[in-house]
């Protein structure tokens, strides 16, 4: 009989970085990232891989939809094209954005923040790196 895998053990390994069980069920629970089936989820361009795995498997849970950025398009032009509420970004990304203009957009997962940028409107802004844990 095979032995069940526990919280810390890996879930997926992306090249140095390895997802636990643990790190990805924190993630999928947390109220902070209020993904729904309704919700849009998408990963910009040079997002680290884990995040964008994690992106997929949070929209996937909630029956969410996972939208795909090209990264020749215009980023604020496809966030709104696409009504995105849920993106994975960087932080130069994030600071090149009018959120003002983005009515759908909700969450924002910097992938390249220790400390959280501040919020811009009423987006909720996470940390990337405080989510892989």
């Amino acid at each position: 009989m095979m032995d069940r895998a526990g919280p810390g053990d890996p879930l997926v390994a992306l090249g140095d970085v390895t997802l636990t069980h643990a790190a990805l069920a924190s993630c999928i629970t947390a109220d902070s990232l209020r993904v729904t089936y309704e919700s849009r989820v998408a990963v910009a361009a040079g997002a680290p891989l884990d995040l964008e795995v994690l992106a997929v498997v949070v929209a996937a849970t909630a029956g969410a939809t996972t939208v795909s950025l090209d990264a020749s398009d215009d980023l604020a032009d496809a966030l709104a094209d696409e009504w995105v509420t849920h993106v994975v970004l960087s932080e130069t990304q994030l600071a090149s954005l009018d959120t003002q203009a983005l009515d759908d957009l909700e969450v924002v997962i910097v992938s390249d923040a220790d400390q959280v940028p501040v919020a811009p409107r009423d987006v909720t802004v996470l940390s990337g790196v405080a989510l892989r844990g």
